[in-house]
């Protein structure tokens, strides 16, 4: 899936990758993805239902995931909170993230953070019917 997230040139400073580092044991225990490129059309591919030519919501949050050692003590909260300034610094005015229906423990946290469920429409519509259980969250930045 990461070889289809670079088909958009001119756009490199859109999209980060966020990581959150243990400093007690130097390792990764946090991650998220912000994507805030502007989505071009690409050719549809079998293989992957996220590289086709349905474009997703910009910015989009996602992949957010915290090792379960290090849950509770608010790093997810931290990339989000610092997904969302990156996206202000990009001039974006809301910020996009897909959630399993049946994750409540995220569409809680979600929640908290101002994100509000929405009914997708137009390309974001096609995007969600593309995964099948997901909620389409927004949240005004």
């Amino acid at each position: 899936r990461l070889q289809n997230n670079f088909p958009y040139p001119g756009n490199e400073n859109r999209h980060m990758y966020l990581v959150c580092e243990a400093k007690k044991d130097k390792k990764v225990v946090g991650f998220c993805d912000i994507d805030a490129r502007i989505p071009v059309k690409k050719k549809e591919n079998p293989l992957s239902p996220f590289a086709s030519t349905i474009n997703r919501p910009h910015p989009y949050f996602s992949d957010l995931t915290v090792d379960p050692n290090y849950r509770r003590k608010g790093i997810a909260s931290a990339l989000v909170e610092e997904g969302e300034r990156l996206a202000k610094e990009m001039n974006c005015q809301e910020m996009y993230l897909g959630v399993a229906s049946t994750n409540t423990v995220a569409l809680n946290l979600y929640s908290n953070m101002g994100y509000e469920i929405i009914v997708p429409t137009g390309d974001i519509l096609e995007f969600v019917k593309r995964q099948e259980g997901v909620r389409m969250l927004r949240k005004t930045l």
